[in-house]
């Protein structure tokens, strides 16, 4: 669940950007309420997701009872497959979603430049990519690791699961990391394009004393 979480924060990382840099006007503190309130929907909306995908998967490995081991290996390579492309298009959405809210409170904050909103919008697209083509890897890694079990005949049935288990937990130490990764990497992009507002705007603070 751990790793699951982690994702949660990186869908909503657009819409976090946005809290933070909330305009310091009189709708300031309605935004930044707005912004959490809609975090806190969009992480159990997306925990709704998961947990909707676990009973499915409990439901699956119910429906693989009584089937040869081809079919087995067919019906869950399959599942995997449909639940990854599902997965995809929801990242996908809640990015739009955010990438939308986002611009339209960056349309009102007067602390940033062009520039520096221009900055921060590229930085969280270029950051969807890369999202997106880790997760391509890492489903592509753990079918094709899934594929090498399945087809060692070496192997019994228990060292079989034993051997999917540990690819399934590598995978998700993997994730982790680099969810974690990208997070400071949100926060610390934050952080330049503030202080780069501030210092842009001291000289000209100095010079109206």
């Amino acid at each position: 669940m751990k790793h699951k979480l982690l994702t949660i924060a990186a869908l909503g990382a657009a819409l976090a950007a946005g809290s933070l840099l909330c305009a310091e006007d009189n709708k300031a503190d309605d935004s930044k309420d707005s912004a959490k309130g809609r975090m806190k929907e969009q992480r159990q909306e997306t925990k709704d997701h998961f947990k909707k995908q676990a009973e499915e998967n409990k439901e699956f490995r119910k429906s693989l009872e009584g089937k040869t081991p081809e079919e087995k290996e067919a019906a869950i390579k399959a599942h995997h497959e449909a639940q990854f492309k599902e997965n995809q298009e929801y990242a996908a959405k809640r990015h739009e979603e955010n990438m939308k809210t986002l611009q339209e409170r960056l349309a009102n904050n007067k602390k940033l430049s062009d520039a520096e909103k221009s900055e921060l919008i590229s930085f969280l697209e270029q950051q969807y990519k890369e999202n997106t083509s880790f997760r391509e890897q890492r489903y592509q890694e753990l079918l094709a690791g899934f594929e090498k079990v399945s087809g060692d005949s070496s192997l019994s049935p228990e060292q079989k699961k034993a051997a999917i288990k540990k690819l399934c937990e590598e995978e998700k130490a993997k994730t982790k990391d680099y969810w974690k990764n990208q997070g400071n990497e949100t926060k610390s992009e934050i952080k330049k394009i503030r202080d780069e507002a501030k210092e842009s705007k001291a000289p000209a603070s100095s010079n109206t004393q």
